[in-house]
């Protein structure tokens, strides 16, 4: 397998189009041509993970968090954010980063699944903006045109690919002295038997997917357009719940590994429902207590997200932004692997044992002997 079939791998589990306007989801580094036979996965691409992932003779790191966020105005191999990635060029090490993609498809999911919860719904919608292609083709091109444009990535929904809906009628047109007619004669009123074709794409596929039509319609001047759509995308977070009342703090505790839980506002005591946000959800406190949780589980908040928890009377437990979103990542490579598995691909994968940033020690109090 490829770098790209990678790609594509991750896109059909969680379009990279659904990512959030300021993500940088998808290839960082490396050539989409360039084989893997190993793959290495991290929540980030720091220089230890890249280091251990070369260790390891990996030929693809995946990750949650992007390598790279903001446009670069130089390399300089100074800069200590870009280490990792020049790491990564100099050791012939691709990264793939599926960050907000994720968030919205699978990380929320996976952190039920380690908690035991069952989902109910997501905790708040979201939108995705599309294009809708529509394509009038003679029947006798019409599985040449679908097999272009599907190959360009048009028609692709959720889990679902080659996805269109296509009807039969009939098209007119009147060739003028210039032209080089697929049918009819110039100066001829012509009729004849179409279809109507129309599948969704990224905005993204505009070029490509023109390039497509145009290479292997028959016609001289194929007749087609795009009409911008919004469709409902999967969600934000997650609203889920125990079948029993549960004693919240130390089953998540003891669930994702926290010593010291961190929260605000009351102590949540035994409860039913709550909402989970992995990794920074502390502006979706209102939220949670709206959609009737009573408890909102996030990676982190800040000072005043706990003060609105305590005004509130709602509690926040910020469990910590790896703790909730490991979870999403091991489920992102189990998803990988049954895939390759079923495409007969012998691919290793190695989870590296990175860990949280954050440490704590207990200190004692002063001798007042």
């Amino acid at each position: 397998m490829l770098v790209k079939d990678f790609l594509s791998l991750i896109d059909h589990l969680a379009p990279f189009s659904l990512a959030l306007s300021w993500d940088n989801s998808g290839l960082q580094v490396g050539d989409p041509e360039a084989p893997v036979q190993k793959v290495a996965l991290a929540l980030d691409p720091t220089d230890q993970n890249v280091q251990a992932a070369l260790d390891q003779k990996a030929d693809l790191l995946l990750v949650h968090h992007p390598a790279l966020f903001k446009p670069l105005k130089n390399l300089a191999f100074s800069d200590p954010t870009l280490k990792p990635v020049l790491r990564a060029i100099k050791g012939d090490l691709a990264i793939i980063a599926a960050h907000t993609n994720w968030d919205l498809t699978g990380v929320p999911l996976a952190l039920a699944e380690t908690l035991e919860l069952t989902p109910i719904r997501p905790l708040e919608l979201s939108s995705e903006d599309l294009v809708k292609l529509t394509v009038f083709t003679p029947l006798e091109a019409i599985d040449r045109v679908k097999g272009a444009i599907f190959e360009a990535g048009a028609g692709r929904q959720g889990h679902y690919s080659d996805c269109s809906f296509e009807v039969r009628g009939v098209g007119q047109y009147l060739p003028g002295p210039e032209s080089d007619p697929f049918l009819g004669y110039r100066g001829v009123l012509e009729s004849a038997e179409e279809y109507r074709l129309e599948t969704l794409l990224p905005k993204k596929l505009l070029d490509p997917v023109t390039l497509a039509i145009r290479s292997v319609h028959p016609y001289e001047e194929p007749a087609f357009e795009f009409t911008s759509v919004t469709r409902p995308g999967p969600g934000l977070g997650l609203l889920a719940k125990w079948p029993e009342p549960i004693e919240a703090l130390p089953f998540i505790a003891q669930k994702l590994g926290l010593a010291h839980p961190v929260w605000a506002g009351p102590a949540p005591g035994a409860i039913t429902q709550v909402a989970l946000l992995p990794g920074s959800g502390g502006d979706f406190i209102q939220v949670a207590q709206k959609a009737g949780a009573e408890m909102l589980i996030t990676g982190e908040m800040n000072y005043h997200h706990a003060l609105l928890a305590g005004d509130l009377g709602f509690c926040v437990l910020a469990a910590g932004h790896y703790e909730t979103e490991k979870p999403g990542l091991i489920r992102l490579g189990q998803a990988l692997e049954r895939k390759t598995r079923r495409s007969d691909a012998t691919i290793e994968y190695i989870y590296l044992s990175d860990q949280s940033p954050w440490r704590t020690k207990a200190y004692p109090g002063p001798d007042r002997s």
